[in-house]
């Protein structure tokens, strides 16, 4: 249903298009490739590079949004994100990491270009081109994404709702979600912002915004695949176990 959702809307916004966000720093869609990432990471963090395997790890490492304005970049630390292969389904194996052989995935922490640091910077990269990018908007970095794309983008949806805490003094602040789409005038990358903003159960505020830039065509083909290709894999998956049950069952 989302992909459907974003097919309609970038397919409005080819109609008018507009300028639109290409890069993050010195990640920029269709022109990074992994060559380039040895050269903007210190060596020592390509040379020392973890792997992050599931949504647990993936959590420890993100920067909470309680941190995200927070001047210091806490070094430059990269990780390279692997399919949680024991949960096949998961919303991690969706839309984090990704189970396709011509797709490497890294996560930055936090990255820090002309004094201004981003947090939770997100990097696909297909056939060695970076065609995918996310990170959190901290103060800083949304400002200057609002300054200079001021009245270009298409507001596509904005909506309120009452937030979950029972605490009777928070309940004049409702959850507010909206997002941004632009469109590029030249090529098919496409970015969307989007300003997410809750309080929870436990009445606390949990702010989720965020910037996305990414080149539509390979991001919706390869969404096509990371499901056929979690589909493929659960089926092993159940094969394997069915397999393991009846060879133990042989043995009584």
């Amino acid at each position: 249903m989302k992909k459907i959702i974003l097919i309609l809307i970038f397919a409005y916004l080819n109609s008018f298009a507009q300028d639109c966000p290409t890069r993050i720093g010195d990640f920029e869609i269709n022109s990074t490739n992994l060559d380039d990432l040895k050269l903007i990471l210190p060596l020592y963090t390509i040379s020392s590079m973890s792997n992050i395997k599931n949504a647990d790890d993936y959590q420890v490492y993100k920067v909470e949004h309680e941190e995200l304005d927070d001047e210091y970049s806490g070094g430059y630390f990269a990780y390279e994100v692997k399919p949680d292969l024991e949960n096949i389904k998961s919303w991690y194996n969706v839309e984090i990491a990704n189970p396709n052989d011509s797709t490497r995935v890294f996560f930055i922490p936090s990255y820090k270009v002309d004094d201004v640091v981003i947090k939770n910077v997100l990097l696909k990269f297909y056939n060695n081109q970076l065609y995918f990018i996310r990170a959190s908007l901290t103060k800083s970095y949304a400002d200057i994404i609002l300054e200079k794309y001021k009245g270009k983008g298409h507001k596509s949806e904005e909506k309120k709702t009452p937030n979950a805490c029972k605490n009777v003094k928070f309940k004049r602040y409702p959850n507010i979600f909206s997002q941004y789409f632009f469109s590029s005038t030249e090529n098919k990358i496409r970015a969307m912002l989007t300003f997410d903003f809750k309080i929870n159960k436990y009445c606390e505020t949990v702010i989720n915004d965020r910037i996305e830039i990414f080149d539509f065509d390979i991001y919706i083909r390869e969404g096509d695949k990371i499901i056929a290709n979690l589909e493929k894999l659960k089926k092993e998956q159940e094969e394997k176990k069915k397999f393991e049950k009846e060879e133990k069952l042989k043995k009584f």
